[in-house]
């Protein structure tokens, strides 16, 4: 799961529902059998073994024959692509067009990879105006400094390759959260080859040289366009697992269809300060595929009541900036026109104080009137929040104009480290995840619920 953008958040306590909700929200009984696949499921993926599941990684292999194996073991699914699997490139080394790459300072054009070198981290655009220098870009500096709408300049910071990556990352976060213009990295030498993954869709990052820089620090305006690709150089594949539950076609003459999703990839093993560690990605995103694959077990056996049909998708190369969903919006195994609905499920497994955080509510027009109906059994905390453009996978489908929602009980301070780890998993709280969301999904597929995209 990538960080929240800044973003409109409400807190809704569901306290006023129709009788009938209000009769089927008495607690409900542990499901023992359920909590248990819960943990067998967020034990294998998470464990030792499987090594953080990084793409093209045996662990990346082990997770998604894991979960079609899961799959197979159910009634009535159907495995897509092949044998299950829709095989993607999620990295090659990332290219920049030198024809369509330029940078000027006081109108004066500079030689690329003399005087810049656009940073492939970030997508393609520019920025144009005056430059303010902060130093080493701490995040800190992004939130205590007034840099909004700002093209800001930062220090290269010397270190290994994969501690650079893990500081740029979250100097662009904050960054993103401050709402700056574009971002100058001054450096004593340019990079020659650089990332195989954007960290930023909305960023311009460019690499100077001391002498380009001193100018900047100066007062200098700054032109800068770069147009930055995904490229086939050392190009690697992995896997989204793709499976389907039919509606009998007397009930579905259109083909329509929901969308379940949760990515398994994970960080898989870094380094830091010399020390190699794996990150286990217990509850991101073990526990979203395992909440994945017990909804595919309860609708594969309902498959009688049906009235759309369901796609299950096990996303790969998520933390290579939803790669996996992206292909897959791209090239849908289903027709896209067909999808009226999607449901993702990112870090279900550490819910603290009954809190459960729903994305996306802002542009699906029924959200509101959708989850204040439905049954609140153990009464959550539901935290609403309006974008649908947050960084997880149902942003993908957003993007294409299918109504998405993405379910999480949020952050905490093990993200993205090898401290997030099976034994912190709350096993109930993922229940009470599964208990709320699985009227929400059998009124999509039981009924023909309408979901819109604002």
């Amino acid at each position: 799961m990538k960080s929240m953008k800044s973003s409109l958040l409400f807190s809704l306590f569901l306290l006023s529902m129709s009788s009938q909700a209000q009769q089927q929200s008495a607690a409900i009984n542990p499901n023992q059998a359920l909590l248990d696949k819960f943990k067998q499921h967020v034990v294998t993926l998470s464990s030792e073994e499987f090594a953080g599941r990084a793409p093209m990684t045996k662990g990346d292999t082990l997770a998604f024959t894991y979960i079609v194996d899961q799959l197979k073991t159910m009634p009535n699914i159907e495995l897509l692509g092949d044998k299950g699997l829709q095989t993607f490139s999620f990295a090659g080394l990332r290219e920049y067009a030198d024809d369509s790459t330029q940078m000027k300072v006081n109108g004066k054009k500079l030689r690329i990879n003399t005087d810049y070198t656009p940073s492939t981290y970030s997508w393609s655009g520019g920025f144009n105006g005056k430059v303010e220098y902060i130093g080493e870009g701490s995040p800190a500096n992004f939130d205590t400094l007034d840099v909004k709408g700002k093209i800001v300049m930062i220090d290269h910071i010397q270190s290994t390759p994969e501690a650079y990556q893990d500081t740029l990352r979250k100097q662009i976060r904050a960054a993103e959260k401050a709402k700056v213009a574009g971002i100058v990295i001054a450096t004593e030498e340019l990079p020659t080859v650089e990332a195989v993954r954007y960290l930023s869709r909305t960023l311009s990052l460019v690499y100077v040289t001391p002498k380009t820089a001193a100018l900047l620090k100066d007062g200098a305006n700054v032109e800068y366009f770069a147009k930055i690709f995904g490229g086939n150089k050392k190009e690697k594949y992995t896997q989204n697992v793709v499976a389907r539950i039919k509606a009998a076609p007397q009930y579905n003459p259109n083909n329509d269809c929901i969308v379940i999703g949760a990515h398994y990839d994970h960080m898989g093993i870094t380094t830091k300060d010399g020390v190699t560690e794996i990150n286990y990605g217990a509850d991101d995103n073990a526990t979203g595929i395992a909440t994945l694959l017990e909804l595919a077990r309860y609708f594969s056996s309902h498959q009688d009541l049906l009235k759309r049909d369901i796609v299950f998708v096990a996303f790969g190369a998520e933390e290579w900036g939803l790669v996996g969903s992206t292909y897959f919006a791209e090239h849908p195994l289903v027709p896209l026109k067909s999808i009226k609905a999607m449901f993702n499920f990112d870090m279900t497994g550490r819910m603290v104080k009954n809190n459960l955080n729903i994305r996306g509510v802002g542009v699906v027009t029924e959200a509101f009137s959708h989850l204040s109906t439905l049954p609140n059994p153990n009464q959550l905390n539901l935290s609403l929040i309006m974008s649908g453009l947050e960084g997880t996978d149902y942003a993908s489908f957003n993007r294409k104009g299918v109504p998405s929602m993405s379910f999480s009980t949020g952050i905490h301070k093990d993200y993205h480290s090898p401290l997030d780890t099976e034994d912190k998993i709350n096993y109930d709280g993922m229940q009470r995840v599964y208990n709320f969301v699985l009227p929400l999904i059998s009124r999509a597929a039981f009924e023909h619920t309408k979901f819109t995209k604002q």
